[in-house]
């Protein structure tokens, strides 16, 4: 098989991150639905605004993005193990952390 050269593997890598940050600035627009506002957090009962549109908003996209990016790094896997060499750069890893800073961030005005 043909082995992938660097621009390729920057180009995945580019786009790959591009692709999950428009995802995380989307999750974090639903999320931001349920947030309480500052001011009135102290009160009890306060609730956000949109908690129905965080779940069906929210909970899908980062479904999605969760299956994909697994999905990315089983193939990436895969393809190490029978061809010896990594088809992605080691900058896609970047977008895990990146997925669990965004969920904590949003967690964190709930």
């Amino acid at each position: 098989m043909k082995r992938m050269n660097k621009t390729t593997s920057t180009r995945i890598t580019t786009l790959w991150l591009a692709l999950n940050a428009a995802g995380a600035g989307l999750f974090l627009l639903f999320a931001s639905a349920a947030w309480v506002e500052p001011e009135i957090r102290q009160y009890p009962g306060a609730a956000g605004g949109g908690a129905v549109i965080a779940v069906l908003g929210g909970a899908p996209l980062l479904a999605l993005y969760t299956l994909a990016n697994a999905g990315l790094f089983i193939w990436a896997v895969v393809v190490r193990m029978r061809r010896s060499y990594w088809p992605i750069s080691a900058w896609c890893w970047a977008s895990l952390p990146m997925w669990v800073g965004v969920v904590i961030f949003s967690r964190s005005h709930m």
